[in-house]
């Protein structure tokens, strides 16, 4: 990742940072980064992984708050019990993974209590990752507020070509690699930038299962398997989710489209048991994003990846029978004589055809 300025900081910095916020989009290795970094604290320190989404804005004074909200957590460098007496006694460094997965109603408040906490404890650090939300801006605030203007260094972690480049050979495998096992991945070379996508991609690579007979429409699927089942969020009901999905991707491509409005999606019917766990169309979508599948921009919802899109509207027509009505908007008749696909249906049908005979 890299600094928001020219200088790259690496987990070290991280680990030694006393305020640090972690800016970065969805797969960008996040997660990773704060394990890492935890990993390398100081030995008179310990390293305390707490994911946001099993937190609560809580009443109380500080040290009640942030034991609370430590009990919650994971010891990254062996087990650690977290008490007031503990705090109040030893040093700790504190990672806050994911706010951007909280409820969005909550993100504002959960930052204040963060930054609260945080100025409550000079000698603990404190690191919170997160996607480029909003409530990104009460650290800024409160930097502001109380004239420690720079308290809280933010970091955007983009990773880049370089960095697949390092990771590639820490792994000592290599584009060619994966491309020689199976070609089709030229396709998803921009997915590939992504540590989620890359590093699923390499461990299937070593494994001996990115075989030249798994073809792109199995390797797609896979992807969206292992993001479904990522610990991100509220529990999902991952089949129904992923049936939820594939609907939401024969929508907008029998729409001719490739992102939908919020009121457009809650048109696409929620299964009953998605509804009473996750509650509503926005709240299920914001826990697809969280899971690398969805992407909000500009207030649409469009998929991380078309070729994800694609994928999934084919899964949607692999369950149905090639009706009149289906093929008449997937291959339309422009008159007597000429019928022929739409452009926006070749690669969904391409992933179909060699496994539907119906089709």
């Amino acid at each position: 990742g890299n600094a928001s300025g020219p200088e790259p900081l690496g987990e070290i910095d991280v680990a030694l940072g006393q305020r640090t916020l972690i800016v970065g989009a969805p797969g960008s290795g996040k997660s990773e980064l704060l394990r890492e970094a935890g990993s390398r604290v100081p030995e008179d320190e310990s390293a305390v992984l707490i994911r946001c989404a099993e937190m609560q804005v809580e009443s109380g004074d500080a040290s009640t708050i942030l034991a609370s909200w430590a009990r919650r957590g994971v010891g990254l460098t062996g087990e650690v019990e977290v008490s007031s007496e503990a705090i109040a006694q030893r040093r700790f460094h504190f990672f806050f993974d994911g706010l951007d997965e909280t409820r969005i109603s909550e993100q504002d408040s959960l930052a204040r209590a963060i930054t609260d906490v945080a100025r409550a404890f000079p000698q603990h650090r404190f690191t919170v990752a997160t996607r480029a939300v909003d409530a990104v801006e009460i650290f800024q605030i409160d930097d502001a507020e109380h004239a420690t203007r720079g308290e809280w260094r933010m970091l955007a972690l983009a990773p880049d070509r370089g960095w697949q480049q390092r990771y590639l050979a820490e792994a000592a495998v290599s584009l060619e690699d994966l491309e020689a096992q199976m070609p089709a991945l030229r396709d998803l070379s921009e997915l590939l930038h992504l540590p989620f996508f890359l590093s699923q991609t390499v461990e299937l690579y070593l494994a001996g299962e990115l075989r030249d007979s798994c073809d792109l429409w199995d390797l797609v699927q896979n992807f969206v398997t292992t993001a479904l089942n990522r610990e991100a969020g509220v529990k999902l009901p991952k089949n129904e989710a992923r049936k939820w999905l594939c609907d939401v991707a024969l929508a907008m491509h029998l729409a001719g489209r490739t992102s939908l409005r919020l009121d457009e999606l809650t048109k696409v019917p929620l299964p009953t048991v998605v509804e009473k766990i996750i509650g509503s169309t926005e709240a299920l979508s914001d826990t697809l994003i969280a899971r690398l599948l969805l992407l909000k921009h500009g207030g649409e919802y469009a998929f991380a990846h078309r070729m994800i899109g694609e994928a999934l509207a084919a899964e949607a027509l692999d369950g149905l029978q090639p009706t009149e009505v289906l093929l008449d908007a997937v291959a339309p008749q422009s008159d007597g004589q000429i019928s022929g696909v739409r452009s926006d249906w070749l690669v969904p049908l391409a992933f179909l055809m060699g496994q539907n005979q119906a089709w």
